[in-house]
Protein backbone atom coordinates (compact mmCIF):
# COMPACT_ATOMS: atom_id res chain seq x y z
CA UNK A 1 0.00 0.00 0.00
CA UNK A 2 1.30 3.49 -0.73
CA UNK A 3 2.10 5.98 1.99
CA UNK A 4 -0.09 9.07 1.89
CA UNK A 5 1.05 12.43 3.22
CA UNK A 6 -0.50 15.90 3.39
CA UNK A 7 0.89 19.36 3.86
CA UNK A 8 -1.01 22.45 5.00
CA UNK A 9 -2.73 22.65 1.61
CA UNK A 10 -4.54 19.39 2.52
CA UNK A 11 -3.73 17.79 -0.86
CA UNK A 12 -2.91 14.07 -0.71
CA UNK A 13 0.46 12.94 -2.05
CA UNK A 14 1.30 9.25 -2.37
CA UNK A 15 4.70 7.61 -2.19
CA UNK A 16 5.97 4.04 -2.19
CA UNK A 17 8.43 4.38 0.69
CA UNK A 18 9.61 6.61 3.50
CA UNK A 19 12.96 6.90 1.71
CA UNK A 20 11.24 8.96 -0.97
CA UNK A 21 9.36 11.04 1.60
CA UNK A 22 12.35 11.87 3.79
CA UNK A 23 14.20 13.19 0.73
CA UNK A 24 11.58 15.89 0.14
CA UNK A 25 12.77 19.46 0.65
CA UNK A 26 9.63 20.28 2.61
CA UNK A 27 9.63 17.09 4.71
CA UNK A 28 9.43 19.10 7.95
CA UNK A 29 6.16 20.67 6.76
CA UNK A 30 4.22 17.38 6.61
CA UNK A 31 1.15 17.44 8.87
CA UNK A 32 -0.43 14.07 8.01
CA UNK A 33 0.99 10.58 7.38
CA UNK A 34 -1.09 7.54 6.57
CA UNK A 35 0.84 4.28 6.20
CA UNK A 36 -1.76 1.55 6.49
CA UNK A 37 -1.09 -2.14 5.87
CA UNK A 38 2.55 -1.97 4.77
CA UNK A 39 3.74 -5.45 5.71
CA UNK A 40 7.41 -4.49 5.20
CA UNK A 41 7.25 -1.42 7.43
CA UNK A 42 9.08 -2.30 10.66
CA UNK A 43 10.11 1.20 11.81
CA UNK A 44 9.31 4.83 11.16
CA UNK A 45 11.94 7.47 10.35
CA UNK A 46 12.38 10.62 12.42
CA UNK A 47 9.02 12.29 12.19
CA UNK A 48 8.56 15.93 11.10
CA UNK A 49 7.99 18.43 13.90
CA UNK A 50 4.85 19.75 12.20
CA UNK A 51 3.11 16.34 12.14
CA UNK A 52 -0.38 16.40 13.66
CA UNK A 53 -1.90 13.10 12.46
CA UNK A 54 -0.18 9.72 12.16
CA UNK A 55 -2.09 6.65 11.06
CA UNK A 56 0.11 3.57 10.88
CA UNK A 57 -1.95 0.54 11.83
CA UNK A 58 -1.58 -3.00 10.45
CA UNK A 59 2.17 -2.80 9.87
CA UNK A 60 5.03 -4.62 11.53
CA UNK A 61 6.36 -1.70 13.61
CA UNK A 62 8.69 -2.93 16.34
CA UNK A 63 9.50 0.49 17.83
CA UNK A 64 8.25 4.06 17.82
CA UNK A 65 10.45 7.06 17.08
CA UNK A 66 10.32 10.18 19.23
CA UNK A 67 6.89 11.62 18.64
CA UNK A 68 6.66 15.36 17.87
CA UNK A 69 4.90 17.64 20.35
CA UNK A 70 2.53 18.79 17.61
CA UNK A 71 1.02 15.30 17.27
CA UNK A 72 -2.73 15.37 17.96
CA UNK A 73 -3.79 11.94 16.75
CA UNK A 74 -1.85 8.66 16.66
CA UNK A 75 -3.16 5.26 15.60
CA UNK A 76 -0.63 2.44 15.61
CA UNK A 77 -2.91 -0.49 16.49
CA UNK A 78 -2.19 -3.97 15.16
CA UNK A 79 1.59 -3.56 15.28
CA UNK A 80 3.98 -5.57 17.46
CA UNK A 81 5.01 -2.37 19.25
CA UNK A 82 1.40 -1.63 20.16
CA UNK A 83 1.06 -5.03 21.83
CA UNK A 84 4.44 -4.59 23.55
CA UNK A 85 3.54 -1.18 25.00
CA UNK A 86 0.11 -2.41 26.02
CA UNK A 87 1.54 -5.50 27.76
CA UNK A 88 4.65 -4.12 29.46
CA UNK A 89 3.81 -0.43 29.93
CA UNK A 90 0.02 -0.56 30.40
CA UNK A 91 -0.41 1.28 27.10
CA UNK A 92 1.56 4.31 28.35
CA UNK A 93 3.76 5.57 25.47
CA UNK A 94 5.55 8.09 27.72
CA UNK A 95 6.61 5.32 30.07
CA UNK A 96 7.87 3.35 27.05
CA UNK A 97 9.89 6.37 25.78
CA UNK A 98 11.42 6.91 29.25
CA UNK A 99 12.39 3.24 29.39
CA UNK A 100 14.00 3.43 25.93
CA UNK A 101 15.92 6.55 26.94
CA UNK A 102 17.18 4.93 30.17
CA UNK A 103 18.27 1.75 28.38
CA UNK A 104 20.15 3.80 25.82
CA UNK A 105 21.86 5.75 28.59
CA UNK A 106 22.99 2.49 30.25
CA UNK A 107 24.52 1.24 26.99
CA UNK A 108 26.23 4.53 26.24
CA UNK A 109 27.75 4.63 29.74
CA UNK A 110 28.93 1.03 29.41
CA UNK A 111 30.61 1.71 26.08
CA UNK A 112 32.21 4.83 27.58
CA UNK A 113 33.66 2.86 30.50
CA UNK A 114 34.99 0.17 28.12
CA UNK A 115 36.61 2.92 26.07
CA UNK A 116 38.33 4.42 29.11
CA UNK A 117 39.46 1.02 30.37
CA UNK A 118 40.93 0.14 27.00
CA UNK A 119 42.51 3.57 26.54
CA UNK A 120 44.36 3.73 29.86
CA UNK A 121 45.05 0.11 30.80
CA UNK A 122 48.59 -0.96 29.69
CA UNK A 123 47.39 -4.55 29.24
CA UNK A 124 45.46 -3.43 26.18
CA UNK A 125 48.31 -1.93 24.16
CA UNK A 126 47.13 -3.52 20.91
CA UNK A 127 43.59 -2.34 21.61
CA UNK A 128 44.84 1.19 22.25
CA UNK A 129 46.41 1.38 18.79
CA UNK A 130 43.30 -0.06 17.19
CA UNK A 131 41.07 2.27 19.21
CA UNK A 132 43.01 5.35 18.12
CA UNK A 133 42.79 4.24 14.49
CA UNK A 134 39.04 3.45 14.70
CA UNK A 135 38.28 6.62 16.64
CA UNK A 136 40.05 8.75 14.05
CA UNK A 137 38.08 7.07 11.24
CA UNK A 138 34.79 7.61 13.07
CA UNK A 139 35.71 11.21 13.92
CA UNK A 140 36.46 11.96 10.27
CA UNK A 141 33.20 10.29 9.16
CA UNK A 142 31.13 12.28 11.68
CA UNK A 143 32.89 15.52 10.71
CA UNK A 144 32.12 14.94 7.02
CA UNK A 145 28.50 14.02 7.81
CA UNK A 146 27.95 17.18 9.87
CA UNK A 147 29.66 19.30 7.22
CA UNK A 148 27.36 17.94 4.49
CA UNK A 149 24.25 18.44 6.66
CA UNK A 150 25.20 22.05 7.32
CA UNK A 151 25.93 22.55 3.66
CA UNK A 152 22.46 21.31 2.62
CA UNK A 153 20.79 23.47 5.27
CA UNK A 154 22.66 26.53 4.05
CA UNK A 155 21.73 25.79 0.44
CA UNK A 156 18.05 25.50 1.40
CA UNK A 157 18.19 28.81 3.27
CA UNK A 158 19.94 30.52 0.36
CA UNK A 159 17.26 29.23 -2.04
CA UNK A 160 14.54 30.59 0.27
CA UNK A 161 16.23 33.98 0.41
CA UNK A 162 16.64 34.06 -3.36
CA UNK A 163 12.93 33.18 -3.85
CA UNK A 164 11.90 36.15 -1.69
Amino acid sequence: MPITIKFNDNVKHQYDSFNEITQLDNYDEIIYIHCYCNKNLTYLPKLPNSLTHLYCWYNKLTCLPKLPNSLIYLNYNNNPIYDHIKKYFDGDRKQYRNFQHNVLRVFVNKIGSWYLECKYNPEFKYCQKRLKMEFNDIYIYIYIYIYRKLQTILIKKIKLVLKS
